[in-house]
C-alpha cells in the first residue's frame, strides 16, 4: 500500500502542475524548491516530508487535505473500474 500511495502522490503532483500549465522551472520559482527536487518528487524517486509537499502544492491554491482527497478519489475510482472488469 505504501508504494502505491507514493506513486499516486508523484502522479498527482505531475497532474496538478500540468493543470496549472507550469513548467518545473516556474513551479520551482514559485515555491523556492529546486527544479531538481520537483523532478525527483514527480518521478517518485525521492520521498518528501509533509511540509515540503504543502509548500509545493501551495501555488495551486489547495491544502494537504484537498490534495489527498483527490488522490483517494482517484484510487477508489481505479478500484471500482478494476472490479467492474
Amino acid at each position: 500500500m505504501e508504494d502505491k500511495m507514493f506513486k499516486a502522490i508523484a502522479r498527482e503532483l505531475r497532474v496538478l502542475r500540468a493543470e496549472a500549465n507550469y513548467s518545473q522551472e516556474e513551479l520551482a520559482s514559485k515555491t523556492k524548491v529546486s527544479k531538481y527536487s520537483i523532478m525527483r518528487y514527480e518521478q517518485g524517486i525521492t520521498d518528501m516530508k509533509l511540509n515540503s509537499l504543502a509548500k509545493i502544492i501551495e501555488p495551486y491554491g489547495i491544502d494537504l487535505y484537498i490534495f489527498f482527497r483527490r488522490i483517494i478519489a482517484k484510487m477508489q475510482k481505479e478500484r471500482l473500474d478494476d472490479w467492474e472488469d
